[in-house]
């Protein structure tokens, strides 16, 4: 039986490529859960509600999320992409920046596109008015052009983030 020997010149690539690969499942791997509101693009007192449900299972990101700005004449639910790598739940708290895509509710054709958010989870019990902050943007499709930017005003955000 033979078997196979890496020549010498290409292992050191192949350790590197090895530790790019390890570093950024490292650095992917997260959740974010929970829900609330922030107040509408259109301003007090319309509000912008939210939930996501986005975990870690068998090292792949699972689980969609809806938003709802009546006001603005947003509605859209989502997913992330398929084959998004992660790594099970480490440290609460952080930040969670992902871009997924979305299905625009009530749309008669053409109704999907891609969304960018960004979660900053504050870690500070789920009380209001503490830190956590929710950014939006619907970047292509039905919805291109609207985005949210604001703190979280009622409910609360879990990101769990791992790494050292």
């Amino acid at each position: 039986m033979s078997r196979f020997v890496v020549p010498r010149r290409y292992r050191k690539l192949l350790g590197i490529g090895a530790a790019t690969v390890f570093a950024a499942l490292l650095l992917s791997g997260c959740s974010l859960t929970g829900g609330g509101w922030m107040f509408s693009t259109q301003g007090s007192p319309n509000k912008a509600t939210f939930s996501f449900n986005i975990t870690c299972v068998n090292f792949l990101l699972t689980g969609g999320w809806v938003y709802h700005d009546k006001a603005s004449g947003i509605d859209a639910e989502g997913t992330v992409p398929a084959n998004s790598l992660c790594l099970p739940d480490g440290a609460p708290g952080g930040t969670f920046d992902q871009t997924g895509t979305y299905t625009a509710q009530h749309c008669k054709s053409n109704c999907t596109g891609n969304v960018h958010f960004v979660v900053t989870d504050s870690n500070q019990g789920g009380k209001p008015l503490k830190g956590d902050h929710l950014s939006i943007a619907f970047t292509s499709g039905p919805l291109s052009g609207y985005s949210n930017n604001a703190d979280v005003q009622g409910g609360n955000l879990f990101v769990t983030l791992n790494g050292p």
